[in-house]
This record gives structure tokens, C-alpha cells and sequence, in this order.
């Protein structure tokens, strides 16, 4: 038996309210480590009873397994809806849906028919992301009750806004509260130079900098030594993760580790075999060819190597098995290990959201542990403040460029609570 926190409890409250009042869809916000999975397990579970059937929409793997997890504490069975389910058991009461399973399906009769005559309730974990963004414009949530779940209620650039899903945003609690609560740690920051981000150019439709520029500012030998000499003096053999720019990024840096006699290992998203172009084609499909088999090559020889299954991976690392776990978009959400200690950014950012979903991963309360180490090499707190600076969080965001000047950074200095350290030149 689990029992709500006192913000969990008036999320849930405030949630109930808005319903009453007759609204129909609505964003709950609550920082990471804060239990959201618990508070939407609890809704779920209440729903049940009364007979009404619950479908929690999520986007990875790990959310699947982790709601899965806290639903059975509630004493619901969920039905799991994911790649190779074809068919429905029309008697359960809550469901859980990958949402890219959901999207193949969502065309046929009998899915169409399900979420609009059996459903009564959708949950949206993350409901920041885009990806659910098909299930809104698809109709079929139009007379629904849908409760978005998620510490970053924003979006940024061409991405759709949140007000044309959403009514309204109910906040629960702060971080600095939870810190102190105890239900959170608080973090060291250390801001490490090395990067100079004037000029880098920004993708609008993704809303953050360019990922092909950013990685030329950062693929830098000098950068790959500077993050492992930098661990080393602050954070040294601590259980550690890693967020890169992109997969030849996540590599070079998963080497540098290695190399320096540190067991480390990555993740990231598959590649595949790239298809070679037509005889006739022009040189820069050949060339374009060549530089996608190139890193195809790297990709097969480094993952044999240094990484692997996904689950086998984090189970490795969850049992503390290596030290240092790194990779580009995959563990920034949806990630729940409390013992990390370390948190190193090799990259930058303009999405607070991205950021403080990093930062999210090193917050939770572990025995033994009193804070977390953060290592910024992409001067990130500068422009999008410290991890326990209040919010401010809107329905709505600026579509066009949000034009943010970025200071040059100095060369591979660490800064700690706004001095810098300079390492040993030794």
C-alpha cells in the first residue's frame, strides 16, 4: 500500500478539481524524483474501482517497465499494448500503450473504436514530447479526459504548442522544497570551460542548436581529455552519466574513458546500414553515402566493443558493474537510478527542458548520498539558470528563434559555485 505525499495528494486534488469545474484536458507538473508515476498510478487505481477504464500512453522502454512497476504496488494488472500486440483485451481496466505501437494502430476500425467508446481517461507520461502530438490532432481525444504528466511543461522553436492540446498547467511543489523535504539532494555544479558557442547556428524545428554544428564545436581532442581529467578531479570512480551530443560523440568520448583506463560504456539509438545511392546519382549523394557508412562502420566496431543491449546495459550499471554510462537522447527521460552520483553535460543546450531533464537524473536519494557532482561543459546554467532556480511554465512559447547571446567559455577551467578552479597543467 502506498501513500500520497501531501503535494502528490493535492496534485491529485487539484486534478479532480479542474474536472469538476469542467475542463477536459490538463497538465500536471512536478519536478523529477518527485513520484509522478506514483500520483497517475493513484488516479488509475482510483478509476478502476469506479469501473472506468484508464489508458497511460509512454514513448520508451524504461517508462513501460517503470509504470508497470508502480501500477502492481496499486494492485493493477495493466494490459500492455506494445510492438506486436494486435489485439485487445477489451475486459481489462488500465492499459499501457508504447505511443509509436499506438500510432500504427491508430488507423484501423477497431483501435478507432476503442479509445472512443472504451476510454475513458488518457495519461500522457512526458507530455512535453511531440511524439504524442498525433493523438490530438488524430480527433479522437476530443470529448476525452486527458491528464499530461511532466517536470518540463514547455516547448520551444516550430514544435506544436502545448494550448492547443492543454487548458491549463497545475503546479505541486518546487525543487528547493523537495530538497528540503529530503525527497531530493541538492547538487555541486561546476561549470567547465572549453567551448566557444558564438555563431553556432539554431534548428527551429527542434528548438535547440544545430546537433552538426554543436558536435563540431565539440568533437576536439583537447575537449575529450579535458572531460575525463576533469572527472577525475571532482567526481573520480562515482557512478557517472554521460549525455553527449550524438552517436560519433557518445564513441570518441566512450574511448577517451577507456583509453584512460576507465571502464565505460554507451547508448544510443540503432543505425543502420546505409543504402548505397544509384550509378547515376550526383557526387553529393556519393558523398553524403560515404560519410553515413563511415560512421556505420564506427557504430558496428565501437558497439561490439563498449556497448550492447539496452537493458542489459543499465542492469550493469544499476549494479554498479562500471562506472561511467554515456549516451545522446536516450536516458534523459524515463531513467530512474538513485545512486547515480554524477551528472556530466558534453553539450549544449537552449532547451530548458533538456537540461533539467539531465540534471533530473542525478537528484534522487540514494543511502550514503548527500548530493551530486555537475560537470556543464556547455556553459548551460549560464543561459537556463541552476538546477534548484524556480520556473516559470506557459501553455504557450515564442515559434521563432529565442535569440540568446552566448559568452565564450575559457579553456577546460572548472568553476564551482561561481569561482573558477583551474586544473593541474601536470
Amino acid at each position: 500500500m502506498i501513500n500520497l505525499r501531501d503535494y502528490q495528494q493535492k496534485g491529485v486534488d487539484d486534478i479532480r478539481a479542474f474536472f469538476l469545474k469542467g475542463g477536459k484536458k490538463v497538465i500536471l507538473q512536478s519536478p523529477t524524483g518527485s513520484g509522478k508515476t506514483v500520483i497517475f498510478s493513484y488516479i488509475s487505481q482510483n478509476a478502476a474501482l469506479r469501473n472506468k477504464k484508464v489508458l497511460i500512453l509512454t514513448d520508451r522502454t524504461e517508462l513501460l517497465t517503470q509504470t508497470g512497476g508502480t501500477l502492481n504496488q496499486f494492485g493493477i494488472e495493466p494490459y500492455y499494448i506494445r510492438a506486436g500486440s494486435k489485439f485487445i483485451n477489451f475486459k481489462s481496466t488500465v492499459f499501457v500503450a508504447m505511443s509509436e505501437t499506438l500510432r500504427n494502430r491508430i488507423d484501423k476500425p477497431i483501435w478507432k473504436k476503442w479509445i472512443l467508446n472504451d476510454i475513458d481517461t488518457i495519461i500522457i507520461d512526458e507530455c512535453h514530447k511531440q511524439s504524442f502530438s498525433y493523438l490530438f490532432e488524430s480527433g479522437l481525444l476530443k470529448d476525452k479526459f486527458v491528464i499530461g504528466f511532466t517536470a518540463t511543461p514547455k516547448r520551444s522553436g516550430k514544435m506544436r504548442q502545448l494550448a492547443l492540446d492543454y487548458e491549463q498547467i497545475i503546479q505541486t511543489i518546487s525543487v528547493k522544497d523537495l530538497i528540503e523535504k529530503g525527497y531530493l539532494v541538492s547538487d555541486d555544479y561546476y561549470g567547465v570551460g572549453g567551448v566557444d558557442l558564438n555563431g553556432i547556428k539554431y534548428d527551429a524545428m527542434k528548438g535547440d542548436y544545430s546537433e552538426k554544428d554543436m558536435f563540431s564545436r565539440f568533437n576536439s581532442t583537447k575537449l575529450y581529455a579535458g572531460v575525463v581529467k576533469n572527472w577525475r578531479e571532482v567526481a573520480n570512480n562515482t557512478q557517472t552519466i554521460v549525455f553527449c551530443v550524438n552517436i560519433e560523440h557518445c564513441i570518441h568520448t566512450c574511448e577517451e574513458f577507456r583509453k584512460n583506463g576507465i571502464e565505460a560504456y554507451f547508448l544510443v539509438s540503432g543505425m543502420s546500414n546505409p543504402t548505397e545511392p544509384e550509378k547515376t546519382a550526383n557526387a553529393g549523394a556519393w558523398i553524403a553515402y560515404e560519410e553515413k557508412m563511415r560512421l556505420y562502420q564506427l557504430y558496428l566496431e565501437s558497439h561490439h566493443k563498449w556497448s550492447g543491449d539496452r537493458t542489459t546495459i543499465i542492469k550493469k550499471f544499476k549494479n554498479k558493474e562500471f562506472p561511467v554510462l554515456i549516451n545522446a537522447g536516450i536516458l534523459t527521460t524515463g531513467f530512474d537510478c538513485p545512486s547515480i552520483e554524477t551528472i556530466i553535460i558534453n553539450r549544449a543546450t537552449t532547451s530548458s527542458t533538456l537540461w533539467l531533464q539531465m540534471l533530473g537524473r542525478g537528484s534522487r536519494i540514494s543511502p550514503g548520498k548527500t548530493h551530486f557532482n555537475v560537470l556543464d561543459f556547455g556553459d548551460n546554467a549560464s543561459r537556463l539558470g541552476h538546477y534548484t532556480m524556480s520556473q516559470y511554465w506557459s501553455l504557450w512559447h515564442e515559434e521563432g528563434k529565442t535569440g540568446m547571446g552566448v559568452a565564450p567559455v575559457k579553456d577546460c577551467g572548472l568553476e564551482q559555485n561561481g569561482k573558477e578552479i583551474k586544473p593541474d597543467k601536470n
